[in-house]
Parts: structure tokens; sequence; C-alpha cells
């Protein structure tokens, strides 16, 4: 968790100022504030995406893989629901256009760490793994 929350700061940074490298590779300026749009907005999945990571390959470790098609399944059907509700402008949403991928993406799996912490705590066999 702890080598997670350190790479995630680079990889925040890299992702927010990643868009002027596509000025260099000769990219459009549309292309380019398009792509300024949404990696800004993905750049807030980092920390959720890594720590999601970290816990999921530690239940697959001790054999419950199970566990990680379950909080998969969840993911992908949180990003598909925001991304389309954010992307679109519906339920009262702006519709953001690409950078509602983005922010679906990052809701998302906010969303699913916070379950899949919150399932690891629930869970008698795992929480005695987790001595801070």
């Amino acid at each position: 968790i702890w080598l997670s929350v350190l790479l995630s700061i680079p990889s925040f940074i890299l992702f927010w100022y990643l868009s002027p490298v596509f000025t260099l590779l000769g990219q459009s300026e549309s292309v380019v504030i398009l792509s300024e749009l949404y990696l800004r907005a993905l750049a807030w999945v980092v920390l959720p995406f890594m720590i999601m990571f970290s816990l999921l390959e530690f239940i697959v470790g001790l054999g419950n893989a199970r566990i990680l098609l379950i909080f998969n399944i969840i993911s992908m059907v949180l990003t598909v629901f925001f991304s389309y509700v954010l992307i679109f402008g519906k339920l009262g949403f702006p519709a953001l256009g690409i950078a509602g991928a983005g922010w679906g993406y990052s809701i998302s799996y906010t969303i699913s760490v916070v379950l899949l912490v919150s399932y690891i705590f629930a869970n008698k066999e795992y929480r005695s793994y987790m001595n801070f």
C-alpha cells in the first residue's frame, strides 16, 4: 500500500503534465486540448487504481481469485455507468465530453477501492493481515 502511495505521486504528475508532450510529437492543437482534459481527469484515478491493484493481488495471493473477478465486474459496471452519465450529461449532470470519460473512470475506481477496503476490513480472514 505504501509503495502504491509513493508511486502514485510521480504518476499523477506525469498524467497532469503529459499533454505538452503531444505538442512536441506534432499533434494538432485540438488533440492536445482534448488530451489535457482527459488526462487531468484521469490523473485522479492513479492512487485508487494502485491501491486497488495492490489489495486485489493480496487477495489473490491468499488464494481467493473469485473476489478479483467480482470486484473487476463491479468496477467495470461503475465505469460504464459513470462514464456514460458524465460524457453525455445524463441524470442532471453536465455533458463533459471526453473529460467525462476520465472522471467516470476516476469516480468508479474510487468507489471500487472504498468497497474493497470495506470488504477486507469486514472479512475476518483478511483483517488479521491488516496491522497498521
